[in-house]
């Protein structure tokens, strides 16, 4: 390679790592300063690690192994100095002149190991990492923490061990089996070992099926368990990374999908074979050959299906292109064995359900779903303070604060501004005007207020959802009345972005506040839908933070029922509605928030329901769900009322299993 290119690919990579640790950083940073302390801990042992590997070796550019491992540690090095400036908040320029110079030498070198060898310097795997990262992610930091039956078997503080061995590995470019000799250096438990088990459904627990004493560690015994959890967990860790950025790309590819991939050979399981080839949209799940929902693999250990990006026009490679029913008939045959009647069923969804419907179903046979667990005793009268119902809202305050009906005079009635619904051109037209001129005041005045909320209600009333904090006068009789009207249900205020902990804030009693950011994001995605232009998703999801919080209005929920999983399904139900409000006034998918409730809602409602578009069956449940007379007093409350409006009765089979699922703990960021 000449020495330009070399020196041209070199700056690529090392713009690509820097990029990716920058977002990286401020997305940790976001999560508190023990996040930040993680990665530094994680690249201060990194770069030890290298620097011990690279003693082995004499000249760096002998060998492409010497190469590699010196391209990661000075990449390594300069994303810790990143980190440990970030993390003390030193931003002055003697600093920044020493990073500049050290950026400049790891340019100097990586250019030189790539002209030596062709292909040595690559990206640091930074974002692979972050998703292990415990102290941002909590119990979704690792496959192993959602499964009871694995926590049962290593604990959680031995899994936190293996989360750290893999982060560290992966920002090494520790190969899977460097990784796996680490962990079998951790030996694994030991003792009486779990090595099968399941949960009861009735009680929750595990129990252990089968269990073997072993003392020098299940991973000196058994090393295929050590590979188990690398190729799984690695697998999760790229493939989130991969679906993380096709959600940051769809801003530039509105039509963006996601497809999957599954590897042919000797190995495949038919459930693998199935799912082959299937086209989502980002928010949409995949449905396997075992009737398993999921939004990216793995699926299951040993997965070894692959994301990748798609988009309409591409056209299919020898690897992408889906495979005849005549190429999964003989892909089946020689799959991972299975029973005659399994395999019959396979053949039967490969025939002509899937090739219609663009989805594998579910298996013909099912299990019996577990029971449904005990209802919760109801809440005393007055809880605790309960967390604000908010995009991201922290504000603590007294359920039974501000929410006294009371009644409001005819003038008052018309000064609020409500009108029958409007259509989507309307809203747009109004939306610009009204906060044009409260842009041009500065800070929006009382009629700005109200003509921007009436305006929000009146669009939402034309999807079918109608305001519960000011339609207990406004319209008897057709709404039930919950708490009466709200005396905040005009008040709207835009506040600069350093007085906010949220992008938006909804309180019990009607009032709406805003970041002046997503305010201004807003403007600008109307004003280009209003002109007939696709807005950027980012401008649009100011429009989304908007409805997110006009929708908090039309929830049925009451303040006590706003903890646990009340507020889990309250966000996750509100953002979807909003989204789906936003993309019909914008034309476009916007920027979300709650990625992980709705994700996780959406993926149980497709397991339960069987539907093709599980997104669009969830959107319509929580619709449904919004405009039903029900008064949710209690978390548990909402589950059943959510159940009820995706199946239409609590008594079946499958509304058992339904909420069977939501009220399970374990490995359920709806809890969270």
């Amino acid at each position: 390679m000449a020495i330009s290119d070399a020196a041209r690919a070199a700056d690529d990579v090392l713009r690509v790592s820097l990029a990716r640790a920058d977002r990286v950083v401020s997305g940790l940073d976001k999560g508190g300063r023990s996040a930040l302390r993680e990665l530094l801990a994680d690249l201060e042992a990194a770069d030890d690690d290298l620097r011990r590997r690279l003693t082995r070796f004499g000249r760096l550019d002998e060998t492409f192994t010497a190469a590699s491992l010196a391209q990661y540690q000075a990449q390594v090095a300069l994303v810790r100095r990143m980190v440990a400036d970030r993390l003390s908040k030193t931003t002055n320029a003697a600093s920044a002149a020493a990073f500049a110079q050290g950026r400049d030498g790891t340019a100097r070198l990586l250019a030189d190991l790539e002209a030596a060898f062709t292909g040595a310097a690559r990206p640091l795997r930074l974002r692979q990492a972050a998703t292990m990262s415990e102290a941002a992610r909590g119990s979704l930091a690792s496959l192993l923490r959602q499964h009871a039956t694995s926590v049962d078997r290593y604990g959680t503080a031995m899994i936190g061990e293996f989360e750290k061995v893999m982060r560290r590995g992966l920002i090494s470019g520790a190969t899977r089996r460097e990784m796996v000799d680490a962990l079998c250096g951790l030996r694994g438990p030991t003792g009486q070992v779990s090595l099968a088990a399941r949960v009861d459904p009735q009680t929750g627990q595990v129990v252990r099926l089968r269990t073997e004493q072993i003392g020098e560690g299940l991973f000196q015994r058994y090393r295929s368990w050590a590979w188990r959890i690398v190729r799984t967990e690695t697998a999760k860790a790229y493939n989130e990374a991969r679906l993380v950025g096709l959600y940051e790309q769809r801003q530039t590819f509105p039509e963006l999908r996601k497809k999957i991939l599954a590897h042919f050979d000797d190995r495949t399981a038919p459930d693998s074979v199935v799912v082959h080839g299937q086209i989502r949209k980002l928010d949409e799940p995949f449905v396997d050959g075992a009737g398993r929902v999921y939004l990216r693999p793995p699926a299951r250990p040993n997965d070894r299906e692959t994301l990748i990006p798609w988009l309409p026009e591409w056209s299919e490679t020898p690897i992408s292109r889906p495979r005849s029913p005549s190429e999964q008939a003989a892909a089946l045959a020689s799959a991972t064995p299975l029973s005659a009647v399994q395999k019959a069923a396979l053949r039967v969804q490969i025939g002509g359900v899937q090739r219609q419907a663009g989805i594998a179903p579910q298996r013909a046979t099912k299990a019996a779903p577990p029971p449904a667990a005990p209802t919760p005793p109801p809440p005393p009268p007055e809880p605790e303070p309960v967390a604000e119902a908010s995009v991201y809202g922290t504000a603590q305050i007294r359920p039974s604060q501000g929410l006294e009906a009371f009644t409001l005079t005819a003038e008052q009635l018309r000064s609020i501004g409500e009108r029958p619904a409007i259509s989507r051109e309307e809203f747009l037209r109004e939306f610009v005007s009204a906060h044009g001129k409260a842009e041009k005041r500065g800070s929006p005045t009382p009629e700005d207020q109200q003509r921007l909320r009436a305006n929000s209600r009146a669009y939402l009333r034309s999807l079918g959802l109608e305001s519960r904090d000011a339609a207990g006068m406004l319209n008897p009789g057709s709404r039930p009345r919950v708490d009466g009207n709200r005396h905040g249900s005009d008040k709207l205020e835009i506040r600069p972005p350093a007085s906010m902990r949220a992008n938006g804030v909804h309180y019990w009693f009607g009032k709406v506040e805003i970041n002046r950011d997503r305010t201004g994001r807003a403007f600008r995605a109307v004003r280009a839908a209003q002109a007939g232009k696709l807005p950027y998703a980012s401008d649009a999801s100011g429009l989304r933070t908007y409805l997110h919080e006009e929708l908090h209005g039309c929830s049925p929920i009451n303040p006590q029922a706003y903890k646990a999983l009340g507020r889990g399904l309250e966000e996750a139900c509100v953002e979807i509605l909003a989204r789906d409000a936003t993309r019909q006034a914008t034309g476009i998918e916007p920027d979300g928030a709650y990625y992980d409730y709705v994700d996780h809602l959406t993926s149980i409602v497709g397991r339960h329901t069987g539907a093709t578009d599980a997104r669009a069956r969830t959107t319509e449940a929580a619709r449904r769900l919004f405009q039903s007379a029900a008064t949710i007093d209690t978390p548990d409350a909402y589950a059943r009322e959510f159940v009820r409006a995706t199946l239409g009765d609590l008594q079946s089979d499958a509304a058992s299993a339904m909420l069977y699922d939501l009220r399970r703990r374990h490995g359920n960021p709806l809890h969270k």
